[in-house]
């Protein structure tokens, strides 16, 4: 019997190329206006240099999508000199950078405007904003400076 590993590159190859054949890849923002389309998307739960070999490849087939990447997680340190680079590359690579948060239940306004003042910081960078609790995209720093540029 053969023993046949959940994931190959070879096997999302062909999972692009038929997004690709359909013709309806679309980002977030192309999605609101299109009758048909598929976003491809990835919660970045362990590596960024998982994610990052996924981009490699997605780039290499002139396909992008979205990377939503934790700013608390126990397998990696966004905030790393490493961890960054990779993802100003994958941005650079014409890839969506998302920040993939939740409010983990918080009301108090401090904890709010703290967790807000940290996301604001990454946010400048190369990140948008994702939280299962809010859909649209936020946009919290990038109002009111023109240091931010749109991604």
């Amino acid at each position: 019997m053969e023993v046949r590993t959940m994931f190959s590159y070879e096997d999302y190859k062909e999972i692009i190329r038929i997004i690709q054949s359909t013709g309806n890849q679309a980002g977030y923002e192309e999605a609101l206006t299109a009758d048909k389309f598929v976003i491809m998307r990835h919660d970045v739960e362990y590596s960024v240099d998982r994610a990052y070999a996924l981009a490699k490849v997605e780039s290499s087939m002139d396909f992008t999508s979205t990377f939503f990447f934790q700013w608390t997680n126990n397998s990696y340190n966004i905030l790393s000199r490493r961890n960054q680079d990779l993802i100003k590359d994958m941005h650079e690579r014409g890839h969506v950078i998302g920040l993939h948060y939740a409010l983990n239940g918080l009301t108090r306004r401090f904890a709010i405007r703290s967790k807000r003042k940290w996301i604001s910081f990454l946010k400048c960078s190369v990140f948008r904003l994702h939280s299962f609790l809010y859909t649209v995209r936020h946009r919290m720093c990038c109002a009111k400076t023109s240091s931010c540029r749109e991604s």
